[in-house]
């Protein structure tokens, strides 16, 4: 194209050279025609002076020595003129013809100027000079015919010259005029075609542009064009193409994340340079019980409480030096209750405002894990505690049991004493039981498993307890109740713990109600109990019961207020 463009305009320039040429060529040989008929008037006006000064010495010849002639020295200056104006006549370039006419007309001057030399100076007769006189005479009349030939010969040369020279330039305007008219046709062809091969491709690109300007992205140009403009309409169509691959690839990974934050079970908030939240997701609103609307006009520190060693120093200035940070807070909910976060925060620099990016996590959950894994040491601690000290007391029962047995032995069956034995050697053997489930909770093995009717073990184990005391049991058991599948040592001591716990829950008396029933659970009824038949156990007392702000810490090892080993 750029050779093209380059031809076209070296090719304008020579038709315009030529043109000059050619003009300048018509001007000059106009110019010499019209210098050419400026010397023959030039030459007419010489050969009328010619004729005059002619007439001028014929004149004063006649009238010489009239009252009407002129004084001799009058005559010889005007043949001195005469003489000058054919000198001058000749000096011009002539054609031949002319040129020998011009050359007689001098030899005639030359004889006409001695004739009246001869004249002026004779002193003969009258007679001679009077020939003398006509002599002269005849050769100024002979003059005078001659140039006035000349002269009709010249003006007709003179017409015939001025009418070819009025006809060259005349040619010369139409050819002119014709130049200048095709110069402009052929650049008016070549503007045209110019304007055609450049403006057709450039109006595509800013017709494909004002379309991607309006949004609509991808926008391609379906003119083909040639040599470089084809070259650049592919290009711009491979670049609309690309922005709007790029434009979609952006908005996917802007819907993803914008996502991301509305579903993101953290809260998040975008926070300004001056600690105004700028934008928040639902999440955040759940958590603060604030609507995104009410959010948008609290700051930062409205919501978070933060922790002593963030606010002895500027939050935010700590977070631009570090560019992220994380660390815990309190948050303030719309209600007033506090809820334990942690606080990811970061900084970034946006449209040339500060801006902090805030991913905000409830750790409530994560506390309690830790609190009850600290919960869990503590009994892996009191396991091993209760290990050692069931080992020592199983040692003690068993020399218990042996001097029990021995006593038995030496005792009359009668004799009243051996009842007492045999109540404390069962005393000692449910002691060995406890002992043996210290062991089983210390080393953590499972429980040993067996079909265990459940009335019988209810009744023993309440009675163990209450055995004593001011409090008695009403049991409600049916006879057909189902034996359970359990470790009788652990299902007795969780009796034993239930009834004890009732009985210090009304330390004047009262009555402890033990009910029980066989119950079918279907699937999914009671979580997290599977599918079977299971039997129901109630212990009912006349105590003031829990305080509701104990009910979640009632399996605690250590309760905030205990009578003996249950609670008050």
């Amino acid at each position: 194209m750029k050779k093209k463009i380059l031809l076209l305009f070296l090719s304008l320039f020579l038709l315009f050279l030529a043109g000059v040429v050619t003009n300048l060529y018509l001007i000059s040989q106009t110019t010499k025609n019209l210098d050419y008929l400026v010397a023959l008037h030039k030459v007419e006006i010489i050969r009328q002076e010619l004729v005059i000064n002619v007439q001028t010495v014929q004149a004063n010849l006649y009238t010489t020595g009239t009252s009407f002639g002129k004084e001799l020295d009058v005559i010889a200056n005007n043949v001195l003129k005469l003489e000058n104006r054919v000198q001058s006549c000749g000096s011009c370039h002539h054609a031949p013809p002319v040129a020998r006419g011009i050359k007689e007309l001098q030899q005639l001057t030359k004889q006409y100027k001695n004739a009246l030399s001869y004249f002026i100076t004779s002193t003969a007769d009258p007679q001679r000079i009077k020939r003398l006189q006509v002599v002269a005479a005849d050769i100024g009349d002979t003059i005078i015919a001659k140039s006035q030939q000349m002269a009709l010969t010249a003006n007709e040369n003179l017409r015939k010259k001025t009418i070819a020279a009025s006809e060259k330039v005349r040619k010369s305007k139409w050819i002119l005029v014709a130049t200048l008219v095709f110069s402009f046709l052929i650049a008016l062809a070549i503007a045209i075609y110019l304007i055609r091969i450049i403006t057709k491709p450039v109006s595509e690109l800013l017709m494909a542009t004002r379309r991607i300007k309006a949004g609509e992205l991808g926008a391609t140009s379906p003119y083909q064009g040639k040599n470089e403009f084809k070259e650049l309409i592919e290009s711009f169509n491979d670049m609309s193409l690309t922005l709007k691959e790029t434009n979609e690839k952006i908005l996917a990974q802007m819907t993803r994340n914008q996502t991301i934050l509305q579903t993101s079970t953290d809260g998040f908030a975008l926070i300004d340079e001056e600690g105004h939240i700028v934008d928040a997701n639902p999440s955040l609103c759940t958590m603060t019980g604030y609507t995104k609307e009410e959010l948008v006009r609290m700051k930062f520190a409205d919501i978070e409480l933060l922790e002593a060693q963030f606010e002895q120093v500027d939050l935010l200035e700590r977070i631009k030096e570090a560019r992220s940070l994380t660390f815990q807070a309190d948050q303030k909910t719309k209600n007033g209750t506090l809820v334990a976060v942690e606080i990811s925060a970061s900084f970034t620099e946006m449209a040339g405002r500060d801006n902090f990016f805030c991913f905000i996590r409830d750790i409530t959950d994560r506390k309690k894990m830790g609190a009850e894994r600290l919960r869990v040491q503590k009994l892996e601690s009191i396991g091993v505690l209760a290990g050692g000290i069931a080992h020592d007391f199983n040692n003690l029962l068993t020399g218990i049991l042996g001097h029990i047995d021995l006593a038995m032995r030496n005792l009359d069956p009668d004799d009243k004493i051996k009842g007492w034995l045999e109540n404390a050697k069962k005393a000692s053997v449910r002691a060995q039981d406890l002992t043996q489930q210290l062991l089983t909770f210390s080393k953590g093995g499972k429980p040993v498993k067996q079909l265990v009717p459940i009335a019988p073990l209810l009744r023993e184990s309440t009675s163990f307890v209450l055995s004593g005391s001011n409090v008695r049991c009403d049991y409600q058991l049916p006879e057909n109740l189902w034996p359970i599948e359990a470790d009788k040592g652990q299902i007795s001591q969780v009796i034993q713990n239930i009834t004890l716990n009732d009985a210090q829950a009304m330390p004047a008396g009262g009555t402890i109600t033990v009910r029980a029933e066989n119950v079918t659970v279907e699937e999914g009824e009671l979580p997290p109990l599977r599918k079977g038949e299971y039997v129901k156990i109630e212990f009912i007392d006349a105590g003031t019961g829990i305080e509701k702000k104990y009910i979640e810490k009632i399996f605690d090892t250590l309760p905030p207020k205990r009578t003996a080993t249950a609670w008050g």
